[in-house]
This record gives C-alpha cells, sequence and structure tokens, in this order.
C-alpha cells in the first residue's frame, strides 16, 4: 500500500483486530503522534488514511458480513470481458437492463455477477429466480415478491409498497414471460429513487419492450475460442494435456454445443475423467443429431438423465 507500509493477515477475531490489520514499519508512538504536519511521520500516516479510504479496503471491511441474498455462480464462468462491460454501460445510462436470448445462453448467470457486483451500494435488494414459476398475479404476485426484498442483505420480512417509497433498490427478476412481471417493475420504477436499478431476463424479446427506460441487451453464444476454454475448464479443470483422440472429439463436441454455456458445462462434467473414446464418441453423436438450438437442453436431460448435475434454464 505504499512505501514503509505492509499488510498481513492474522487469524479472525484475534487481538489484533480480525483479518483487515494494517501494519506499518513504525514505532506507534512516533505514526499516532508525530512532532507536526511537516515531520515525515506526519505526513506518512496522512498518505495512508487517504490510500485506505480510496482503495478496496474499506470497502472488503464492509463486506465482512455477507449478505443473506448473494447468489452463487458457477464453478467457471467465461463471458467476453466486453460483453459485461457493454452491459455495466448501459446500466448507467438506464434504469432497466433486459438481457434478451435462448435458454442455456447464461443470462442468469450474468445477471448473478451484476446483482453480485452492484449489492453493496442498495439498501433493497431483491432477486427471484425463475419468476414464472411463481403462481399468482396483481396483488398477490406482489405480496410474494416484497416477502422476499432484503434490507441491507437480510430478509425483515412484512414489507409494502409504502416501505420502499424514495428507496434505492436493486432488483433481478429472472425468466420473465408475463405482464403482470413487468408491471411490478414499473411500478417499482415509479415508486422507488431514480438511482434504483432493475435487471430482467427473457426469451421473449416483446414482453421486455413493455418496460420504461429500459437497455434490452441480445446475449449471444459463444465464439469457438470461449467455448473451448469454458468445456477444457469442467473436463480436464484446466489441464489441456488431452490425448490426440480427445482433441479431436472436443472440436467436435464444442462444435455440437453451440456456443451454450450451459450445455458446454453439463457435456464437460459428463465428460471429466473419462477416458473412454468409446463414450466421447457416443457423445459427439448425440450432440450431432441435435438440430435446433431450443431442443438442446430437452436433449440433453434425456441423455445424461443419470448424471447428477443440477440443469438450470437461464
Amino acid at each position: 500500500m505504499g512505501d514503509g507500509v505492509s499488510v498481513i493477515v492474522v487469524p479472525e477475531a484475534s487481538s489484533r483486530g480480525g483479518q483487515n490489520f494494517i501494519m506499518v514499519k513504525e514505532d506507534h508512538n512516533s505514526i499516532c503522534k508525530p512532532r507536526d504536519k511537516e515531520s515525515a511521520n506526519y505526513l506518512h500516516l496522512t498518505k495512508l488514511i487517504n490510500e485506505i479510504s480510496t482503495s478496496t479496503v474499506l470497502k472488503t471491511v464492509c463486506k465482512q458480513r455477507i449478505p443473506d441474498d448473494l447468489q452463487t455462480l458457477p464453478q467457471k464462468f467465461v463471458k467476453p470481458s466486453k460483453c459485461l462491460e457493454d452491459i455495466k454501460e448501459e446500466l448507467k445510462k438506464h434504469s432497466c437492463l433486459a438481457l434478451w436470448g435462448m435458454g442455456g445462453i447464461g443470462k442468469t448467470t450474468i445477471s448473478k455477477v451484476f446483482f453480485n457486483d452492484l449489492h453493496y451500494d442498495f439498501k433493497f435488494t431483491l432477486f427471484t429466480e425463475n419468476v414464472k414459476l411463481l403462481q399468482g398475479e396483481g396483488r398477490e404476485l406482489e405480496r410474494m415478491l416484497l416477502a422476499d426484498v432484503h434490507h441491507n442483505g437480510r430478509k425483515p420480512g412484512g414489507l409494502a409498497l409504502n416501505d420502499l417509497k424514495d428507496e434505492a433498490i436493486l432488483v433481478v427478476l429472472d425468466d420473465v414471460e408475463k405482464d403482470c412481471h413487468t408491471a411490478f417493475i414499473y411500478t417499482l420504477q415509479q415508486i422507488c429513487s431514480s438511482k434504483s436499478r432493475f435487471i430482467l431476463t427473457a426469451r421473449d424479446k416483446h414482453i421486455l419492450t413493455q418496460l420504461h427506460d429500459v437497455s434490452i441487451v441480445a446475449v449471444e453464444v459463444l465464439d469457438s475460442q470461449n467455448s473451448e476454454k469454458l468445456f477444457q475448464s469442467y473436463a480436464f479443470f484446466d489441464k489441456v494435456d488431452m490425448l490426440q483422440w480427445q482433441q479431436e472429439f472436443q472440436n467436435e463436441i464444442v462444435r455440437g454445443c453451440k456456443g451454450l454455456p450451459l450445455t458446454l458445462e453439463v457435456v464437460g462434467r459428463y465428460l471429466k475423467d473419462c477416458g473412454s473414446q468409446e463414450v466421447w464418441e457416443q457423445t459427439c453423436k448425440q450432440l450431432m443429431k441435435i438440430d435446433s438450438d431450443s431442443a438442446l437442453i430437452g436433449q440433453l436431460r434425456k441423455y445424461f438423465f443419470n448424471y447428477s448435475v443440477r440443469i438450470q434454464s437461464s
């Protein structure tokens, strides 16, 4: 953190104040009681305070208590940085961001990435995955969604719309497909602070056009390079010392997965530590049989039905 300053990690709850302990190479009195404002120790101390206040250290201290609603991300996540940067820019310009694309393309994962990243900037937060599964509309839907709103990372329960008046809230609704879902977002836009941000995912672009102040981002499939990288991260855990026949089948598998992250993950996990050339070949054949992208996830469920991995449609 600068000349004469080092950072050490000590056991949590130790007498030195936990994991965020900063040690300087000066004695206590000379640092805490400098002779005057021109002394080297005073300048050193003010520089240190400025570095802490403008660095991630202060933010890390505030994050020690992990919120209950932070989202779990896939073990491996591959998405071009430009794509994420573009989405971040859109969130700066619009209160509402809609991620649109086919199932398995990574919409839910991207929404989780941004929810976790922005979470600490908001007092109120709400993340609802597979909102289409909630039964009910209008007031009933509103009640169910409000019941899941978190305040400073904890669920208080019993919140009403009036409790959110002029408050800044971060909301993610995943897999939106009904008018009542967009109506709920519109209601929040009307009563909450203009600093609020709303992120939605959907397969139907038409439903998203009903939103106010929205930027609709089409989530693209992974290119061949990133598809190969993601597949290898699951099939080989980043160890690419594969056999020649595995390399040949890998090229076919990557093409068959059509750039869909979820498909690449499922197939990669299925083939992890598999040294059977016959299994790899059969997997290729099954993937090649699937003509439609939309049918891919359904076919994977059937073919890998006995594989214990939780498949999530995003």
